[in-house]
């Protein structure tokens, strides 16, 4: 389905649900580079601003993992009732493995719920993988 500009504006209002536990907007069709970034600042402000989201699911949009940037896997690591994440083949996420690797790891810490990450079809190779898990390592000096 595209919605354009819609989808953004449709995630931002929705961050201000009280009872707002699933949010699946696969297969969305988000065609221009200014969509997908309103989109992605939508995403952020919804993980940082609703206390009950559950489960999201992004999966199939095209190019949309390799825009996430370092806000959203931030807002992911602060995200305390996030349990489920579907980030599988929306986009490569190879350049991100550090930035993903903390975000999983401070949610932990944090004593967040994440407890299912998909990145199906999100590497391209085993070498970032391995990458990604070595950022979970974090210290003190990494908050």
């Amino acid at each position: 389905m595209n919605l354009g500009m819609g989808i953004s504006s449709i995630i931002y209002n929705l961050a201000f649900s009280p009872n707002l536990s699933k949010l699946d907007i696969s297969r969305c069709s988000i065609v221009h580079q200014n969509e997908i970034n309103e989109t992605v600042v939508s995403l952020q402000k919804l993980l940082k601003i609703n206390s009950s989201i559950e489960i999201f699911k992004a999966n199939f949009i095209y190019n949309l993992n390799p825009n996430l940037n370092k806000d959203f896997w931030v807002a992911l690591g602060e995200c305390k009732t996030l349990r489920v994440l579907d980030l599988g083949f929306s986009g490569d996420l190879s350049n991100k493995k550090t930035e993903i690797g903390q975000a999983v790891a401070f949610n932990a810490k944090k004593k967040g719920s994440l407890s299912y990450l998909n990145m199906e079809g999100s590497f391209n190779s085993n070498f970032n993988l391995n990458l990604l898990y070595t950022a979970m390592n974090i210290s003190e000096y990494d908050e």
